[in-house]
C-alpha cells in the first residue's frame, strides 16, 4: 500500500510538468514536496505499527491497534491522519490542490481531481478497519471533514478561473467524502464511497467541458 501511495505521488509529479510553463513547473514541486512529506509521514507511522506490533498485515493489525498504549495510537493515527489529509488535500493541507490541478493540460487535470486525489479516502477506507481506541476520534474527523466541506466552496467562490474554480470545488467534495466515512457507520461509508465514485466522473468531465 505504501509503495503504490508513493507510486502516484511520483507518476503525478511528471503529469503535471506537462504544461510546459513555469505555472506547472512551480505547481508541480509544491505537490512533490507535500507528496513527499505525506509518504514520510505514511512511512513514520509504518515503522511505529510494526515496533509495537511486529506486524504489517492489514487484516491482523485491526486486532492488534487495540491492544497498543493509547498514546502511541494517537502519535500513529495522527500520522496517518497526516498522510491522509496532505494527499487529499483537507484543510489546512489544500494549497497544493488548486495550483497543481489548474495548472496541468486539461486531460491530467481530470485524471488528477478525478482519481488521483482519491488515492489519501483510499488509505483512510483501508486504515479505518484498524480499531483504534482514540477519545474523540470520529469528532476530529468530522470538523475537519465539515471545515474542508465549507471552506473549498468558499474558496471556489472567490476564483475567477474556471479550472481554480473546479479545482477548488474538489476539496469542497474531498470534505464531504470524508464526513460520510468519519461517521464510521455502515450507510455513512456506503455514501462516502458512492460519493467518491460520482465525483470521480463529474469532476472528471467538469474539466474536459472547462478544456
Amino acid at each position: 500500500l505504501y509503495i503504490f501511495f508513493d507510486l502516484t505521488i511520483i507518476c503525478s509529479f511528471i503529469l503535471i510538468t506537462f504544461g510546459g510553463d513555469r505555472y506547472s513547473y512551480k505547481g508541480s514541486i509544491k505537490y512533490l514536496i507535500l507528496g513527499t512529506l505525506a509518504s514520510m509521514f505514511f512511512l513514520l507511522a509504518i515503522g511505529f505499527i510494526y515496533a509495537e506490533t511486529g506486524l504489517l498485515n492489514l487484516e491482523a493489525l485491526q486486532y492488534s491497534i487495540p491492544l497498543i498504549d493509547t498514546q502511541m495510537q494517537i502519535i500513529i493515527f495522527t500520522m496517518l491522519l497526516a498522510a491522509i489529509g496532505i494527499k487529499s488535500a483537507i484543510i489546512p493541507f489544500h494549497t497544493w490542490l488548486v495550483d497543481a490541478h489548474s495548472t496541468a493540460p486539461i486531460p491530467i487535470s481530470a485524471l488528477l481531481s478525478g482519481i488521483i486525489v482519491k488515492a489519501g479516502v483510499y488509505l483512510f477506507l483501508r486504515i479505518h478497519s484498524f480499531n483504534f481506541d482514540i477519545p474523540n476520534m470520529k469528532e476530529v474527523i468530522l470538523f475537519l471533514g465539515a471545515i474542508t466541506a465549507v471552506g473549498g466552496v468558499i474558496y471556489a467562490l472567490i476564483q475567477w478561473d474556471i479550472k481554480k474554480i473546479t479545482a477548488s470545488h474538489t476539496i469542497s467534495q474531498i470534505g464531504i467524502i470524508f464526513i460520510g466515512i468519519g461517521t464510521f457507520s455502515a450507510i455513512g461509508i456506503t455514501g462516502g464511497i458512492l460519493h467518491l465514485v460520482n465525483h470521480a466522473f463529474f469532476k472528471a468531465l467538469l474539466f474536459l467541458c472547462a478544456g
